[in-house]
C-alpha cells in the first residue's frame, strides 16, 4: 500500500472517530462547517457559512403604568395621544408636584397603544378610578389610603384595553409626603379648583359689606362677625395654597361648625330685632296738628324707626353672608357633599326670608308716605322717602340675586361632582426633560 494512501485512511479514521464522539458527522470550525463525504477513496473538506442562531424573543414593553397596590390599583398612566379635548390646568402646590414624580417611575419606557405619531412628547394620560372620587362623598378618606404600594408596568391589548401581562412592580420610594397624603391632596386640589374663584370673590364681597356697616355696629357685634370671618380666611389661605392634608380636616370641620353656629345665632337675634323695628314703625302715629302743619318730631321718629330697621337687617345680612361663605368653603373641601348642599339650602332659605322682609318693610314705608305731610303738602319730604324706598328695594334685590346666584352655582358644582362619582377622573400630566411633573390639567368632557 502506498504511503500516501495509508496516511489518508488513518487520517479519515481518526477524524471519523472524533466527529462521532462529538455527536455527528459535522463540526463547527471557526466560521465554517467541516463536512465529511462518503468514503470514495477521496476526502473532501467543504467550508460553508453557519446558519444564524434564532433571535431571542424581544422583551415586551409596557404601554401602561398602574399606581397603587398590585391587586387594587387606583390610577392608570399611559402616553397621551393628541385628541380634541378641552384641558383646564389645575393649580398644584409645588410639594405635590414633586411628590407626584414617584407615580411616573418608568414612564419613559411606555410605548404607544395605538398610533405613535399622535403621541405628544412628555405628556401622559392619567385615569383615577371612581373609588378615589367616592372617597370625597361622605368624608370616607379610607378609600384613598388603601394599598398604595407602588407602580406596576403592564401590557394591555390594543383593541380592548384588557391587561394581558405584568412586567414588574416598583415599590414607592420614600418621599417627603406619605403616599396616602399625596393622593388625598392631589384629589382635593382637583376638587378645589372648581370652587376657589367664586369663594375668593365672595370673600371680597363680604369683607366690603362688613367694612360698610362697622360704623354702626357695637364692639360685640363686630367681634363676633369679624372673628368668624377671620376663621374662614385662615381656611381659605390653606385652600388657595393647595396644602390641605387629612389631618387638617378635623380642625377645619370644628371651625366651620363654630362659625355656622355663631352666625345662625346672630341671624336669629337680628331677624327678631328687625321684626320689632318693623312693628314699631307701623305703630307710629303722624297726627295732624290743628293748624294744618306736620309734626317734625314725628317725622324724625319715622326716620329713626327706618334707620333702626335698616341697621338690624344689615347685621342680619352680614351674619348671613358669613354663614353663606362658610357653606361655600365646606362645599370646596373633601367633606360630606350631601351635608354641604344641605347647609347651602338652609342659607338660601334664610336669604329669601331676608329679601321678603325687606320688600315687606319698604312696602309699608311706601304706603305711609302720604301721612308724612300736613295739610300743606311738602313734596320735598315725599320725594325723599320715595327715593329711600326705591333704593332700598333695588339694593335688596341686587344683594339677594348676587348672593343666591353664587350659592346656586356652588350647589350646581357639588351636584355635578356627586353625579361624577361613578366615573373615572381623567387628567393630563406634562413632565419636563428630567421626568419631573410640571403641569396637571383636567380633561373636560
Amino acid at each position: 500500500m502506498e504511503p500516501q494512501l495509508r496516511f489518508a485512511i488513518v487520517y479519515l479514521l481518526i477524524l471519523t472517530l472524533i466527529l462521532s464522539a462529538c455527536g455527528g458527522l459535522s463540526a463547527t470550525v471557526n466560521s465554517g462547517t467541516v463536512s465529511v463525504s462518503p468514503i470514495t477513496g477521496n476526502t473532501i473538506v467543504q467550508m460553508t457559512t453557519n446558519t444564524p442562531a434564532p433571535s431571542p424573543t424581544p422583551v415586551p414593553k409596557p404601554n401602561m403604568l398602574q399606581v397603587g397596590g398590585e391587586d387594587n390599583p387606583w390610577m392608570e398612566i399611559s402616553l397621551y395621544e393628541g385628541v380634541n379635548e378641552q384641558l383646564q390646568e389645575v393649580p398644584m402646590n409645588q410639594s405635590i408636584l414633586d411628590g407626584m414624580d414617584t407615580f411616573f417611575v418608568g414612564a419613559t419606557s411606555l410605548v404607544a397603544l395605538k398610533n405613535p405619531t399622535n403621541v405628544i412628547p412628555n405628556t401622559y394620560s392619567v385615569i383615577c378610578q371612581p373609588a378615589i372620587c367616592k372617597g370625597l362623598k361622605n368624608g370616607n378618606y379610607e378609600q384613598m389610603n388603601y394599598k398604595i404600594g407602588g407602580v406596576s408596568s403592564v401590557i394591555t391589548e390594543k383593541n380592548t384595553g384588557k391587561i394581558v401581562g405584568h412586567i414588574g412592580f416598583s415599590p414607592f420610594k420614600p418621599t417627603s409626603i406619605a403616599p396616602s397624603v399625596l393622593v388625598f391632596t392631589l384629589v382635593s386640589s382637583i376638587v378645589l379648583d372648581q370652587f376657589m374663584d367664586g369663594i375668593n370673590q365672595q370673600f371680597e364681597v363680604v369683607n366690603k359689606k362688613l367694612d360698610a356697616i362697622k360704623s354702626f355696629l357695637d364692639d360685640k357685634e363686630i367681634s363676633i362677625i369679624d372673628g368668624n370671618l377671620k376663621y374662614l380666611n385662615g381656611i381659605k389661605t390653606v385652600m388657595n395654597q393647595r396644602k390641605i392634608a387629612p389631618t387638617d380636616l378635623e380642625s377645619f370641620r370644628t371651625q366651620l361648625e363654630e362659625v355656622e353656629r355663631e352666625s345662625q345665632q346672630t341671624i336669629s337675634f337680628y331677624h327678631t330685632q328687625a321684626a320689632r323695628s318693623y312693628d314699631s314703625f307701623k305703630q307710629i302715629k303722624l297726627d295732624k296738628m290743628l293748624i294744618g302743619f306736620r309734626d317734625d318730631s314725628k317725622i324724625n321718629e319715622f326716620k329713626k324707626s327706618i334707620s333702626d330697621y335698616q341697621r338690624q337687617s344689615q347685621v342680619y345680612l352680614a351674619a348671613l353672608s358669613v354663614r353663606a361663605l362658610s357653606a361655600q368653603v365646606r362645599s370646596a373641601l373633601p367633606e360630606s357633599r350631601e351635608l354641604a348642599v344641605s347647609r347651602i339650602e338652609e342659607v338660601q332659605k334664610d336669604l329669601k326670608t331676608w329679601l321678603d322682609d325687606q320688600n315687606k318693610f319698604y312696602g309699608e314705608v311706601e304706603k305711609r308716605i302720604p301721612e308724612m305731610d300736613g295739610w300743606f303738602a311738602d313734596s320735598k319730604t315725599q320725594e325723599q322717602f320715595k327715593t329711600l324706598v326705591a333704593n332700598g328695594k333695588t339694593e335688596a334685590k341686587q344683594t339677594y340675586d348676587k348672593a343666591n346666584d353664587a350659592l346656586a352655582d356652588t350647589t350646581s358644582k357639588v351636584k355635578v361632582q356627586l353625579q361624577a362619582e361613578s366615573l373615572p377622573l381623567k387628567l393630563v400630566v406634562v413632565l419636563d426633560s428630567q421626568g419631573k411633573v410640571q403641569k396637571v390639567s383636567k380633561a373636560i368632557s
